[in-house]
């Protein structure tokens, strides 16, 4: 088994951060593992709580919240191993996910980045993978082809027909990055111009651009309770403009202006696309009216917000 430094950026969120930990210790050898928590300048006695309970964490706390991209490189440097793994203080780590991981990277030193598959409390399969922005991943918003994967995946978790090869991906989810020391380096790793959101997605584009291969290993899990951190931010609406801000400046430094504005016109179509969805289930299916009103709001915020950032853009 490899030795593995494990870096969990905390904000906030003793109990999930407390529970990631005990799930690392029980899925994987304690005496190979190396856990690096970079607090964003909690306060709900995280650190003090941890210190307490596990005094052999390495815990680096920051003053103030520097966002996630800088607090993963802080930690980042004080890796000594030759992987390492970054993640979400609201996961949960199942048996041989971490070993999965390691495993695989070993296997194949020409991967820049694996993760996991996610999975929500319920069991249910959760989105942790996709496409760079572009005209390709507009196209497949506008023909919905987007949503019937995830439908697709969706039906496999809950029939346990689960896929096993890892999938080339465009990017994983932040919330566990496995990686190693070469390649996490070899681009001065995470772009610390994003506060919060779109920092993974960009890390592992200018991996795959130095040529490193991005993975998603199907064959391990871990669940994700979403939103520990950034849950503690605000509303919703204030998380929607920071995610939809950060896509914008992946946009303004990864593509030209015609595929920027191709690509926000193709999420403002398919905003529209998911109104008219969830306007015939709140028609027929009015089990699911309170559900439907929820994502009809929700689509509403994501058009007005991408159409005020257009404006801006134009001039």
């Amino acid at each position: 088994m490899n030795k593995v430094d494990i870096i969990i950026i905390s904000y906030n969120c003793k109990e999930h951060t407390l529970k990631c930990i005990e799930s690392i210790y029980s899925s994987y050898n304690p005496e190979l593992t190396r856990i690096i928590i970079v607090d964003n300048a909690s306060q709900d006695n995280t650190v003090e709580t941890i210190k307490n309970l596990y005094p052999d964490i390495i815990i680096i706390q920051n003053n103030k919240n520097l966002g996630y991209a800088s607090a993963v490189n802080i930690g980042a440097k004080a890796t000594k191993y030759p992987y390492f793994i970054i993640s979400n203080p609201d996961v949960e780590y199942l048996q041989n996910t971490i070993k999965t991981l390691l495993d695989y990277l070993e296997a194949n030193p020409t991967v820049g980045a694996v993760g996991p598959k996610q999975l929500y409390p319920d069991g249910r399969w959760q989105f942790c993978y996709g496409d760079v922005p572009g005209i390709k991943l507009g196209l497949k918003l506008i023909f919905f082809l987007y949503s019937l994967k995830n439908i697709y995946n969706t039906i496999l978790t809950k029939t346990h027909i689960n896929k096993k090869n890892a999938i080339d991906v465009g990017y994983i989810d932040g919330a566990v990055i496995a990686t190693s020391q070469e390649a996490f380096f070899s681009i001065n790793g995470f772009d610390e111009d994003y506060f919060l959101y779109t920092e993974e997605l960009d890390f592992c584009y200018r991996l795959k651009r130095r040529g490193w291969y991005i993975k998603h290993l199907p064959s391990c899990s871990v669940t994700h309770f979403r939103g520990g951190s950034s849950a503690k931010m605000g509303v919703i609406e204030e998380h929607t403009r920071i995610f939809l801000k950060s896509k914008i400046l992946f946009c303004k430094k990864h593509l030209s202006k015609t595929e920027t504005f191709f690509y926000i016109y193709s999420e403002i179509i398919y905003a529209y696309e998911l109104i008219m969805f969830w306007k015939v289930i709140y028609l027929f299916f009015k089990k699911h009216k309170e559900k439907a009103n929820f994502k009809i709001s929700t689509m509403k915020l994501f058009i007005k917000i991408w159409k005020d950032e257009l404006r801006k853009l134009k001039h």
